[in-house]
């Protein structure tokens, strides 16, 4: 069943030709409450166009599965996959980068950054060693992204996938692509790596309870929260990332297939003199 077969269609006319179009002014409206639904276990290995081919032997019903769950992304819907976000954060890790004078107080870094660790500036200007102070053949790291909040990043390990060496992690300097110029490089000579943690063994705090009228952050510890949070009398469940995604609800509402018609049955067309 495909979303457009029953609409009315206008004749749209262009310089190529005329074009069969659906019109744009229709739309289907029912009882979302009244229609039966069903629940499949689904993640995002499974693609939205083969689950509607799996469910409703339809490829081009994907919007029934969309419109089951209430939602208009795609790629929110379906839960990652375990196995491959194991597979794919295994040799990553979590940390802030910081000012060693200012403790836990981490820097912004665009995700696309170079992360590097520091080294002493050796050889001569004229040589294309002497590069400041990094060593070419050393390891280089990519900042995947950064939690805006707790200015946590996450780190990538080298091109060929390497793990990153967490005890070398101390004094290092970062090149951020996106800021201006005078912003681009980090000239301190005290930065360090705070926190360090394999990324699958990062805890998160899941806030289970809140207070009435208090501003509640999922995913974050205590000490990661602003200070608009307000943490009384509220229930903290701690689990790494990959309990959160181990345990993560799988279920995606699914239309029973023998109450589709309850869907199409009333059509609004909307009419413009």
């Amino acid at each position: 069943m495909k979303y457009f077969d029953k609409l009315p269609k206008r004749t749209y006319e262009t310089t190529l030709g005329s074009f069969s179009i659906s019109d744009y002014f229709s739309y289907y409206k029912f009882n979302y409450d009244l229609v039966d639904k069903l629940q499949f276990e689904l993640d995002n290995k499974t693609t939205l166009v083969e689950a509607a081919s799996t469910v409703y032997e339809d490829p081009n019903s994907f919007w029934l599965i969309l419109l089951a769950n209430q939602t208009i992304n795609p790629f929110s819907l379906f839960v990652e996959n375990y196995t491959s976000y194991v597979k794919n954060n295994e040799n990553k890790v979590s940390s802030i980068v910081s000012n060693q004078s200012s403790g836990y107080t981490g820097y912004y870094m665009s995700a696309g950054s170079l992360l590097m660790l520091q080294s002493a500036t050796a050889g001569n200007p004229y040589d294309f060693s002497y590069v400041g102070n990094f060593d070419l053949n050393g390891d280089v790291y990519i900042v995947e992204d950064q939690n805006s909040y707790t200015k946590r990043i996450s780190i990538k390990p080298t091109p060929n996938n390497t793990p990153i060496s967490i005890e070398n992690m101390y004094r290092v300097q970062f090149i951020d692509m996106e800021s201006p110029p005078e912003w681009q490089n980090s000239t301190e000579n005290e930065l360090v790596v705070n926190r360090v943690e394999n990324l699958l063994e990062a805890t998160e705090a899941i806030i289970d309870s809140a207070p009435i009228g208090s501003a509640s952050f999922k995913n974050m510890l205590l000490f990661d929260q602003p200070n608009v949070f307000t943490p009384n009398n509220n229930q903290t469940t701690v689990q790494s990332k990959e309990q959160i995604i181990q345990t993560a609800n799988r279920k995606v509402n699914i239309f029973n297939p023998g109450e589709l018609s309850k869907i199409i049955n009333r059509l609004i067309t909307i009419k413009y003199t």
